[in-house]
């Protein structure tokens, strides 16, 4: 995040229709969908050292959660928790955040199968909330704004790509993570429903690529945006396809984090500039390292939970989701807040 800093500073905040830099952009936001492919394959070089599929699957979760999903998670709070601003906005946001943690202690206790279900819902309406979020980013910064049908054509794709595919093997009953099956209630459990799914990503798509077709043809293209979302349709559409889901989507998780972690970033040195706070992590090694200091701090959580694993009877991914999603859920809720402030990574000439 530091290095990119040079070509920002040379070439100035109005790079045509980029939010940073063409260099930085393409980094952080667009060209690290390749970390897509590196959870899986991690999990398949696991296998093939040796370890069963639930010991693989457990180290690509470790992997992902050290590097990269802890510390995006963790970031959240140095614009939320760490920030007075937001703190004396959003009171009641702040307050009720409490309450998440002891949700999550309950359900990972007496109704592990229902928090999953909850998280892996809640987590996909979260990743594609936050490309949404860098639409409208992106939208700020194109030379011409979009109309309310080009915008919503573009919000459409996105939030539909995700599901096709997802709730074909939630029907058939093949959508398993971390060897639990996540089941549909039985009066959703229909063919109708795949069908919903299908045709609305399907029109979805037919609206959004005449769009860009007529953008191309009369040179209007906004490419930046048009790279993010060509990108996260096809790894969206694809990833549930996968034979083995956690591992295919901590791959997901690491693209979604690893931009997240740069726009957090750039968000609190744009405050910092604007004299709004923010500038003791607006320094891209310290930003970074404090956010890994967290994650391991929630580690001796996890090394305790593990201890009364037998104690308290629970399964071996028991104690990684009660800690994990404990935090990762308040993160999400005050994402939901973070990501109505499109103005927050859009820098003033």
């Amino acid at each position: 995040m530091a290095a990119g800093a040079s070509a920002l500073d040379r070439t100035g905040p109005s790079t045509a229709g980029w939010l940073r830099s063409p260099a930085w952009d393409l980094t952080f936001v667009s060209l690290s969908a390749g970390l897509v492919v590196i959870p899986y394959l991690l999990y398949r070089a696991f296998l093939g050292a040796g370890l069963d599929q639930r010991g693989s699957a457990a180290g690509v979760d470790v992997v992902v959660t050290l590097l990269v999903g802890g510390p995006h998670m963790y970031a959240t709070f140095t614009r939320t928790v760490a920030d007075p601003g937001f703190r004396a906005h959003h009171q009641r946001i702040i307050a009720t955040s409490a309450l998440i943690p002891i949700g999550v202690v309950v359900m990972g206790l007496w109704a592990f199968p229902i928090l999953l279900s909850l998280f892996f819902f809640w987590a996909s309406v979260h990743v594609l909330h936050q490309i949404a979020f860098l639409i409208e980013c992106y939208n700020r910064r194109a030379p011409r704004p979009p109309t309310w049908f080009e915008r919503a054509t573009d919000y459409a794709v996105v939030m539909t790509s995700l599901y096709p595919l997802a709730i074909w093997r939630l029907v058939n009953g093949t959508f398993e993570i971390s060897g639990q099956r996540i089941v549909l209630p039985e009066l959703l459990r229909t063919d109708l429903l795949v069908w919903v799914a299908l045709g609305a990503f399907g029109v979805s798509l037919v609206l959004w690529l005449g769009k860009t077709a007529r953008e191309l043809a009369r040179g209007s293209v906004h490419w930046p945006k048009l790279l993010l979302m060509g990108l996260t349709v096809v790894v969206s559409f694809l990833l549930p396809g996968v034979d083995r889901l956690d591992a295919a989507f901590q791959g997901f998780n690491a693209w979604h984090s690893f931009q997240y972690l740069g726009l957090t970033w750039y968000a609190n040195k744009l405050a910092a500039e604007r004299g709004q706070g923010g500038a003791v992590f607006a320094t891209g090694p310290r930003f970074y390292g404090a956010m890994v200091a967290c994650t391991l701090g929630a580690g001796v959580i996890l090394g305790v939970l593990m201890l009364l694993r037998g104690p308290l009877g629970l399964t071996p991914e028991q104690p990684y989701y009660i800690t994990i999603l404990g935090f990762l859920l308040v993160h999400y809720y005050h994402d939901h807040v973070l990501f109505q402030k499109p103005e927050d990574l859009v820098a003033t000439a």
